[in-house]
């Protein structure tokens, strides 16, 4: 505990920011004819700010573990490396828990706005949707960034391959799934399936949509299994003491 405890301390600066920055983007909106606007939709948009955030901090817990030689401290006193992926792991979650909560503040504040527009609004809310979002992306992120950061021995280039495929991605898929709709039997159709199965492609349309599929949940989870069990064997060929 005292680890992810003081990961949160040394990452709060930066989680700070990124929970103004979605609340700055966010209102832009506010100042808009939110009309034509639902709770989902807006709670979509102020995920992908702290997703981008979520990256960043994620990659941060564990390629700065490498960067400053903490890796072999833990090796030492732990003396397993599935511990250490397990507390970076919780330290991961606990993150997502913290950007979940401005997440419900603004989905109130949405729920209020639009209902003084529609007062017959009858929308609900998605308060557990939101927190499995959230959980399933660390969760999913943690994995991912867990296996760039013992595969690749510059913590430079880790941190490049982490954080810069992950934000391409993000704007990338939105472009394709709508292309996928214009085009269903054509190539960005395609690829629009292919997408929608990957890790990324499930959590855009969670976020999208605010509904998490039970099959979706269980493919995420399949992947990150796979995604620390190479982490684990790829850890075993590195010298990290």
């Amino acid at each position: 505990m005292k680890t992810v405890i003081y990961d949160l301390k040394r990452n709060g600066k930066i989680i700070g920011a990124f929970c103004i920055f979605a609340f700055s983007a966010i209102a832009q909106f506010w100042r808009r004819d939110l009309s034509t606007y639902s709770i989902s939709t807006l709670n979509y948009y102020f995920f992908w700010a702290c997703y981008v955030g979520l990256v960043i901090i994620i990659t941060n817990l564990h390629i700065e573990d490498f960067r400053y030689g903490t890796i072999k401290e833990l090796y030492v006193r732990t003396g397993d490396a599935w511990k250490i992926l397990l507390r970076r792991l919780l330290s991961a979650l606990c993150v997502a828990g913290i950007f979940y909560v401005p997440a419900i503040i603004n989905q109130m504040i949405t729920i209020q706005k639009l209902t003084n527009i529609n007062p017959s609004l009858n929308e609900r809310a998605y308060g557990l949707e939101l927190l499995i979002i959230y959980i399933g992306s660390a969760a999913f992120l943690s994995a991912y960034v867990a296996l760039i950061a013992y595969s690749v021995k510059s913590y430079k280039k880790a941190y490049f391959i982490a954080v810069l495929p992950l934000i391409i991605i993000d704007y990338l898929l939105p472009v394709i799934f709508y292309q996928g709709k214009l085009d269903e039997n054509g190539f960005f159709g395609a690829a629009s399936r292919v997408l929608r199965i990957t890790p990324n492609g499930i959590i855009k349309v969670w976020a999208e949509t605010q509904r998490v599929s039970s099959m979706e949940a269980l493919l995420l989870l399949a992947y990150i299994a796979v995604l620390y069990a190479v982490t684990w064997a790829v850890q075993r060929r590195r010298d990290c003491i």
